[in-house]
């Protein structure tokens, strides 16, 4: 398997364990952090700071 591969399908093993995590019983914060790692593994940019309006290429995200 290919390094890019790899970290592909390790990105995508970080998405799916956390949208298991139950945002409605973190703090506003810890579920802000959690959508923020969301964000990152799909994008692998790092989007914290940037409205989320189509900065990254792909439309407009709700």
């Amino acid at each position: 398997m290919l390094a890019v591969d790899k970290i592909a399908s390790a990105f995508k093993g970080i998405i799916e364990e956390a949208e298991k995590i139950n945002l409605d019983k973190l703090s506003a914060e810890d579920a802000a952090a959690v959508k923020n790692i969301i964000s990152i593994s799909k994008h692998q940019n790092d989007v914290r700071g940037m409205e989320m309006s189509g900065e990254c290429g792909h439309g407009k995200h709700s």
